[in-house]
């Protein structure tokens, strides 16, 4: 059978797969954060922690200088040289210093020479270039000495020996002990070597390695026209954090530039190695988890909405089936999609309807069972001795109170509300009326129609210890407010015939044949009359 797709029915599928497409969301956006935040803690760790090995492989080629220079200034005859006047007209002297400065020069790796400056010679021993007077010294190495000079203390520097060639330089004053050095030793390093540990290659994963002085210049860097430089100033902030950071390695972000930069504070020197990466790189499984978590989120989707129409096409079964069997109300509706609610709520509606219109036409054509009760009693005197506690239950009566029949007739007349094909109505209006009447003057009565529905029967109760001459009375005063309240409000004139009162014992039945023989009596006395026969 073909579904029945209606409003509602593609409501509850939307509002359904909504649900579980916020639900997925949810969690998939959960997932997402806590995996990449795990992912972020190990990959800035595992970053950070190999910017620490590389400075610790650095610091180890700095210190392994430092250690070789305390090794040539050990040596007594350099010791002495510096002190010798005249040294530079000592050539057995120079050479056997230059000598020494070479075989430490071929022995450790990476060195490009070890130079010895005596200023009071303006003389410059040198293992690469040999032994320079100040007369063929170069400007710049002149100046290079001068700034030494100026400093006195032990220090790491980087400069330019040749055109091709860029070296770190460690300048060890001699004497150590003396605010007044008598010569340099300095050692050059090539800047290769160094840049040769700090330049790391990750697949995929751009990187910029510096080392960089606590001033902002480049020590060492890929970009060898670079070198000597000061840092951007985008780059200065960054350093600044790193100087102000109290940990010896760390990292820092900086979301301007979108870069991740770590770094270690060499213990050698006052340098700084920091390696940049972009973020995009850094983090590029971020992106690879999200398309993956998408990609789960869309097959989340697609099975939702296979499960969700086929679900509801087996809940929806007895709806389209009703609708189905509805036919001729659906197709009558002249819209592409109709409301299944609705359409059952107007066929709910019809039947109901229909049920208020039946039960209607039943109250008014068929008997109650305890209007049946009291007919019994009226007419059959020995069903009542037959089954009296029955009768007793069904209709509410009291064995202790006396009963009088009270019949109303309504006759015609030109002026009444009701036409001639409404006596069902015309009896239930006066039953109603007789009702509030009743209670109006405090009789309990009990009014049903007669069988041929033409009359009102009243059955009254009154206590039995009450006199015949009262009863007359009451009897009278309640038909006469029955006559003038039905002609007030209907406009219809009734005869109203009384019975004498008699116990159950006695026999109900008898007041009520006389109040059906009395009602004859109108045909003499004239319609409207009150007939009783009540003394």
């Amino acid at each position: 059978m073909k579904l029945f797709k209606g409003k509602f029915f593609m409501k509850t599928v939307a509002i359904s797969l909504l649900v579980v497409m916020a639900v997925s969301m949810f969690i998939t956006i959960s997932c997402y954060r806590y995996v990449t935040n795990v992912f972020d803690s190990h990959h800035i760790d595992d970053q950070v922690k190999m910017n620490g090995l590389i400075a610790a492989h650095v610091d180890a080629l700095l210190e392994s200088v430092v250690k070789g220079a305390s090794n040539i200034i050990m040596d007594p005859d350099i010791l002495q040289a510096i002190y010798v006047k005249d040294l530079e007209h000592q050539t057995d002297k120079l050479l056997q210093i230059q000598q020494k400065l070479n075989t430490f020069s071929n022995i450790v790796k990476d060195i490009y020479s070890v130079d010895l400056y005596i200023p009071s010679s303006v003389l410059l021993i040198s293992s690469a270039n040999g032994i320079i007077p100040s007369t063929i010294m170069s400007d710049d190495t002149m100046r290079l000495y001068q700034r030494i000079e100026a400093l006195r203390k032990p220090m790491w520097m980087l400069t330019q020996q040749s055109a091709q060639e860029n070296v770190i330089s460690f300048v060890q004053p001699l004497p150590v002990q003396s605010n007044f050095p008598q010569a340099y030793l300095t050692i050059h390093l090539r800047e290769r070597a160094v840049n040769n540990i700090i330049a790391i290659s990750q697949e995929g994963m751009p990187n910029e390695s510096l080392i960089i002085s606590d001033t902002g210049k480049k020590i060492s860097a890929e970009d060898k026209s670079t070198l000597g430089q000061f840092l951007k100033s985008d780059q200065e902030k960054i350093l600044k954090d790193i100087l102000d950071s109290s940990a010896h390695n760390g990292y820092i972000i900086d979301r301007p530039s979108h870069t991740f930069t770590t770094f270690s504070k060499l213990s050698s020197s006052e340098w700084i190695l920091a390696i940049r990466y972009p973020m995009d790189a850094l983090f590029s499984y971020k992106q690879a988890t999200l398309q993956h978590l998408i990609m789960l989120e869309l097959i989340v989707m697609i099975g939702s909405i296979l499960v969700l129409i086929s679900s509801y096409s087996y809940l929806f079964a007895p709806v389209t089936r009703l609708i189905r069997e509805l036919g001729d109300v659906v197709r009558d509706k002249k819209v592409r999609f109709l409301d299944e609610r609705k359409i059952i709520a107007e066929f709910l509606q019809q039947k109901r309807e229909e049920v208020l219109q039946l039960e209607e036409q039943n109250r008014r054509k068929t008997v109650s069972i305890k209007e049946l009760t009291y007919y019994r009693l009226l007419q059959s005197p020995e069903a009542f001795v037959e089954n009296r506690d029955d009768f007793l239950q069904e209709s509410s009566l009291n064995e202790h109170s006396k009963y009088w029949i009270m019949f109303v007739e309504p006759e015609l007349a030109s002026e009444s509300k009701f036409s001639e094909d409404e006596p069902a109505l015309q009896i239930f209006a006066i039953s109603n009326l007789c009702d509030d009447v009743m209670k109006q003057n405090f009789i309990e009565a009990q009014i049903i129609p007669s069988l041929d529905r033409k009359q009102v029967i009243v059955i009254c109760s009154i206590p039995s210890q009450m006199k015949d001459r009262n009863i007359a009375g009451i009897s009278t005063q309640a038909a006469e407010s029955i006559q003038s309240t039905v002609n007030h409000y209907l406009s219809i004139p009734v005869s109203i015939s009384i019975g004498n009162a008699y116990s159950l014992r006695e026999g109900v039945h008898n007041s009520f044949k006389e109040a059906s023989e009395c009602l004859m009596e109108r045909f003499i006395k004239g319609s409207g009359s009150i007939i009783s026969l009540v003394m």
